[in-house]
């Protein structure tokens, strides 16, 4: 999955993309719950970025449907 857009509870609208970390900076920032998503997932993925690796398959497409071991890329964290 390249590009996810969707609606939040509160009637936002939340179209997320590939970011570099300037941008995902300035998202996180954000008010609003659109802030509030990227905030708590990059704190989610920073934080258990170890356990992603050690518990997700080694596979280059994931059934799921949802990249997180991939949410960031190599040169990124």
């Amino acid at each position: 999955m390249l590009e996810l857009s969707c609606l939040l509870s509160n009637g936002e609208e939340l179209h997320s993309v590939p970011l570099n970390p300037k941008e995902l900076t300035a998202w996180k920032e954000a008010s609003g719950r659109t802030g509030e998503v990227y905030r708590v997932v990059d704190e989610i993925v920073c934080r258990l970025a170890e356990l992603i690796k050690e518990i997700f398959p080694k596979m280059s497409r994931f059934m799921t449907g949802y990249n997180v071991a991939g949410a960031y890329g190599n040169d990124q964290q």
